[in-house]
């Protein structure tokens, strides 16, 4: 398009069309607490955070006891932004309230059997209900245990909570990509964004806001555990410097005999994030746990003067420049929400190339106009290629088309036949899962497809929870030749009994 530089406006026009239809979508991190609504976007080198304060009494608990007020907090919010037109997209951090989480394991297996295995042991360890909780899991690491582990971290949060925030982020004119919470959030700022990143061993971070204390351990750089004490469970927001001391001495023990037990180590170095009273704080851990070093927490160059309370809007805002196909951390929300993220951009593109043709089209007017004669040449050259075109060229053409379309349609039927005769196993995970009760660990399942087998490998508490667990697969239609031998069991240490059972499935 060498003749576009003879038009400079029309030339600068096609530059700014590409460079909006190859851009990535910005996604901004909000933070949400009992008193403000932070958001902080992150875009070219560039920080932008603006913030709004809520009244009290708006958000309780980490819940939403106010939907009005909180949806005109958030409708300042976006005046604040410049109130653009297009659906502002962001991934929000939830008060830590109302959210759990818990490490697990699980044995080396294949790739795609992963996220099929996680879910499963999602279920079984929910401290919620499963039919009404969002939960989903990251991978945090591997072991060299047992010959090898990987281990996983689960979040979960009540449904309820997260719809009621999500419907009035989505009436105000945001797009959620993703729920997170503060732990997961003060992480990804220690491993991407600070001097404290540390994977030679365990840390302990004490992170302390105008909700409460919350005690983050992070392995390998990743989030393993969090501990959250809301002051509203002490005696209310207000409290004095001694029961502040009491409270946190106390629960800073629990933290110390969690790290002791699981690494056979004392803890000796304690990172500090909190939004005032740093130095009291301090006095108040080196008073009562003198062997502790604490230190802050350090930002890079770049962010090294932002204040403590917009570091969660940090950590999301930096999940926010991760590609969406890279996004594998926790999201406690509804995959349909996440779904949503991109319907809205092809609405977007869409737009954009609605004015991209309208616009090409007034150009193309435009350049016949002022190349006639080099459109006219053009057209003569087609018009006498054309002549060269024969009825029996255009016959031979539609022959070859027929041929490709009815190879076409052979692959279609084919690929329908393989459809309809895959065989499906992911609906007996929850048979083997009922059947199994509470006498009965599931640790293995291998399905051999081709021979429609199964092999579990399980632990029991007794040979009778065993034999009835054998006997009601063997009592299920789905099943067949069930196959155990009390010969290949194992008597575990804490009286337990490992044990495998092959059988058969009516695929």
């Amino acid at each position: 398009m060498s003749f576009l530089k003879r038009y400079p406006k029309l030339e600068s026009f096609f530059e700014r069309t590409i460079k909006i239809l190859k851009s990535e979508t910005v996604i901004g991190g909000i933070s949400i607490d009992s008193d403000s609504v932070r958001f902080m976007l992150l875009n070219d080198g560039t920080v932008e955070k603006i913030g709004v304060v809520l009244e009290p009494g708006i958000v309780v608990g980490g819940r939403m006891k106010n939907r009005e007020a909180f949806l005109k907090a958030l409708l300042a919010l976006r005046y604040k932004l410049g109130n653009p037109r297009e659906e502002i997209h962001v991934i929000i951090s939830l008060p830590p309230n109302n959210v759990y989480t818990q490490a697990f394991s699980l044995p080396i297996i294949e790739e795609n059997l992963i996220d099929e295995a996680a879910k499963l042991n999602l279920q079984l360890i929910s401290p919620i209900d499963i039919k009404t909780v969002y939960m989903d899991w990251e991978r945090i690491g591997e072991s060299q245990e047992e010959g090898g582990k990987l281990e996983l971290l689960g979040g979960f949060i009540d449904k309820t909570i997260v719809n009621e925030f999500a419907s009035v982020f989505r009436e105000a004119g945001f797009g959620v990509v993703a729920v997170e919470f503060p732990a997961l959030a003060l992480s990804r700022v220690i491993r991407e964004d600070s001097y404290n990143s540390n994977t030679s061993k365990p840390q302990v971070i004490l992170s302390v806001s105008n909700d409460g204390p919350e005690f983050i351990v992070i392995k390998n750089n990743h989030l393993y555990f969090n501990y959250f004490v809301p002051w509203s469970s002490v005696e209310g927001r207000s409290i004095s410097l001694s029961v502040f001391s009491n409270i946190l001495t106390q629960e800073m023990k629990k933290v110390l005999n969690f790290y002791s037990s699981h690494w056979n180590e004392q803890l000796s170095e304690l990172i500090l994030v909190t939004q005032g009273l740093y130095g009291e704080i301090e006095s108040i851990i080196k008073e009562n746990l003198p062997f502790l070093s604490v230190k802050p927490l350090i930002l890079s160059e770049k962010h090294s003067g932002l204040n403590v309370a917009w570091y969660v809007a940090l950590g999301s805002a930096l999940r926010g420049r991760i590609p969406r196909s890279q996004d594998v951390f926790i999201s406690l929300m509804d995959v349909g929400t996440e779904q949503s993220f991109f319907e809205s951009r092809v609405t977007f593109f869409v737009k954009i190339w609605r004015m991209v043709i309208i616009s090409m089209m007034g150009a193309v007017a435009l350049l016949f106009f002022m190349e006639g004669l080099f459109f006219v040449q053009i057209s003569n050259n087609l018009s006498s290629q054309l002549s060269f075109v024969t009825a029996g060229q255009a016959g031979q053409e539609v022959t070859e088309l027929a041929k490709n379309a009815n190879e076409f349609n052979g692959l279609i039927a084919k690929a329908l036949y393989a459809k309809q005769n895959s065989r499906k196993v992911s609906k007996f995970f929850s048979i083997f899962d009922q059947i199994a009760g509470a006498d009965i660990k599931i640790q293995r399942i291998l399905f051999d497809s081709d021979r429609a087998s199964v092999l579990i490998t399980a632990v029991a508490t007794s040979n009778q929870s065993v034999i009835n667990f054998k006997n009601n697969l063997a009592a299920r239609a789905e099943f067949h030749d069930v196959n155990f031998s009390f010969t290949s069991t194992t008597n575990n240490p804490d009286g337990t009994i490992s044990f495998p059972i092959t059988l058969g499935v009516n695929i």
